[in-house]
């Protein structure tokens, strides 16, 4: 699968690419979680609703730059790993992260009073994504002392 070649580096591919398609469709879901989050909070906290549409809005100002950063940072530090023959462990840390924001975030919304049960994640999806977080970061440690073996 290789696509061009570098001066004196290792081949290009494909692969950075696809991890960072992955890594970005979970960051895209964290985001919309942890928004979901904050605005749980501050409805149930019987923040006034004109006053709730302001921070939502400018929320989602911040959120879309935070994005932005999100998509600028994670293309070189995939495609830095493919060079360096680390794509794995970037990749595995950027999983484990997203399924350890989401997890979080699902736990919050699940532990959070007075919010409609619709609103809520079920105990089902929730421990389902804590089993991926788990599985990630296992994965993430296994990956990074493989490397240290060789």
């Amino acid at each position: 699968m290789t696509t061009l070649q570098l001066e004196d580096e290792r081949k290009g591919s494909v692969w950075p690419y696809l991890c960072w398609a992955v890594s970005l469709a979970i960051g895209f879901y964290d985001l919309v979680y942890v928004r979901e989050v904050i605005v749980s909070v501050l409805i149930v906290s019987g923040i006034d609703s004109k006053l709730l549409f302001l921070v939502d809005k400018v929320g989602f100002f911040l959120f879309a730059a935070s994005g932005l950063l999100v998509i600028l940072l994670t293309e070189p530090y995939l495609r830095n790993g493919w060079k360096q023959r680390t794509l794995l462990a970037r990749f595995s840390r950027l999983v484990a992260l997203g399924f350890g924001v989401l997890t979080l975030s699902w736990a919050a919304l699940m532990g959070l009073p007075g919010l409609a049960d619709h609103a809520r994640p079920s105990v089902v999806e929730l421990v389902s994504v804590s089993v991926l977080f788990a599985v990630t970061d296992a994965w993430h440690g296994r990956t990074l002392s493989s490397q240290a073996d060789a």
